[in-house]
């Protein structure tokens, strides 16, 4: 875990130059939120989710993540599979995507006919009909929370990351993506441990002045974001790795540390 948060701040320092986002949104802490605030932020998150150098930070819940799947929305041996060409997602965090190819959107749809968790698979090369071998192995299985309706026919989905996932093989590719998966469990510290709360502190100190001294659009509410986490060391970390500026292929090479 140390390992991972020490690669998240050399990916940070290396990217913050070269961070031009236009942020729309800033973290909140979701479970002090009543449904109705809560719709109205997931709608103007899949809104305003339209432009290319749109930078969306997460929405996190204030506590550890709770990755225990239902069993009921989880086949393993036939998940529905959406192929990414820029979203990792991390357990615990809630993030929007554009969905417009015909096989994820026939994914989408099985998944939401039946309730079911879809997995989110980042893709290794620009194929526009993605298949197993355009994928990276390791992704995250996501329950869907919303999805809209856009203009041009696309769709807007609202995902929350629920578990690490391993793909090991491709079951179908048509009408799309579906595959059998493996949970993958991530390493923890013990909770207390006073090493690891140390290095949080330190990191977290690091981190807010590297963004008031950096040249960069990123917004003050991340840095009053990283206050909130206590010795809560999977929460930060997936934090960390789903709002500071950097190519997908290095949260890629984060997910699977």
């Amino acid at each position: 875990m140390l390992i991972i948060l020490i690669k998240i701040c050399a990916n940070i320092g290396r990217n913050f130059e070269n961070t031009n986002y236009f942020v729309i949104f800033a973290p909140v802490i979701i479970e002090d939120m009543n449904r109705k605030d809560l719709n109205k932020l997931i709608d103007a998150i899949a809104d305003d989710h339209s432009g290319s150098r749109t930078m969306v930070i997460p929405v996190f819940s204030d506590g550890t993540i709770d990755s225990k799947l239902d069993q009921n929305k989880f086949d393993p041996e036939h998940l529905p599979i959406i192929a990414t060409k820029d979203l990792v997602l991390f357990p615990g965090m809630t993030m929007p995507l554009t969905v417009g190819r015909s096989k994820s959107l026939k994914a989408l749809e099985h998944a939401r006919k039946n309730s079911s968790y879809i997995g989110i698979f980042l893709q290794a090369t620009d194929s526009e009909e993605p298949e197993e071998k355009d994928l990276y192995r390791i992704g995250c299985i996501a329950d869907i929370v919303k999805v809209l309706e856009m203009p041009d026919g696309n769709k807007s989905v609202i995902l929350q990351g629920r578990h690490i996932a391993r793909l090991d093989k491709m079951v179908d590719e048509v009408p799309y993506l579906n595959g059998s998966v493996s949970l993958v469990d991530e390493l923890r510290p013990e909770k207390g441990n006073r090493k690891m709360k140390a290095t949080l502190s330190l990191i977290k100190d690091d981190l807010k002045e590297m963004m008031t001294c950096a040249d960069n659009n990123l917004p003050p509410e991340l840095a009053f974001a990283l206050t909130n986490f206590q010795d809560q060391t999977q929460s930060l970390t997936a934090f960390l790795c789903s709002s500071f500026p950097m190519a997908p292929e290095e949260r890629q090479s984060l997910i699977e540390s």
